[in-house]
């Protein structure tokens, strides 16, 4: 944990910013395209900011060079790499088949390619979606320790094992 506990919490906060962004983006039929699109640009933008504000890049690096890498940091970082390349499949395959570029007379997509886009765009958001569960998975006991959830693997033996895995 961090050594400045607000700070922490304010990590916390956006993280549940960038949950609720990914749950109603994942409600596309309720908000129709041009808000799906806009809400997309602004979770890209937090994401973005979500990964230039860690840390993790530095001391990751710092532990494969000095060969500290344990089993769960190589696991965490393995995880961040996939969410990354999720994310990287949703904001290409979001740009080749934006309606609002598109009604702009901006078409990045070569012609008869919209369809691939769209599945491409569908896997990835809804891998993303399974990544990001598995992510706060693993993350738990720090989450739970931000909101004071009583957190205690011996009575609750599922959960224990999913965290520890």
């Amino acid at each position: 944990m961090s050594s400045k506990p607000h700070t922490f919490k304010a990590r916390i906060a956006f993280d549940a910013i960038l949950s609720a962004l990914l749950v109603v983006e994942m409600f596309f039929q309720l908000t129709g395209d041009f808000l799906h699109e806009v809400l997309g640009v602004v979770f890209f933008i937090c994401i973005a900011a979500h990964l230039v504000s860690r840390a993790w890049i530095a001391g990751t690096s710092a532990a494969i060079k000095g060969k500290r890498m344990t089993a769960r940091r190589w696991l965490l970082a393995i995880m961040d790499i996939l969410l990354a390349l999720a994310m990287i499949a949703l904001v290409v395959s979001s740009l080749m088949i934006s309606q609002v570029l598109s009604s702009a007379g901006i078409s990045l997509a070569v012609a008869g390619t919209g369809e691939v886009w769209y599945l491409v765009h569908v896997a990835s958001s809804y891998l993303l979606c399974a990544l990001v569960v598995v992510h706060l998975a693993m993350h738990w006991i720090a989450v739970a320790s931000v909101f004071k959830v009583p957190y205690n693997p011996a009575r609750r033996k599922a959960i224990g094992a999913a965290v520890n895995t």
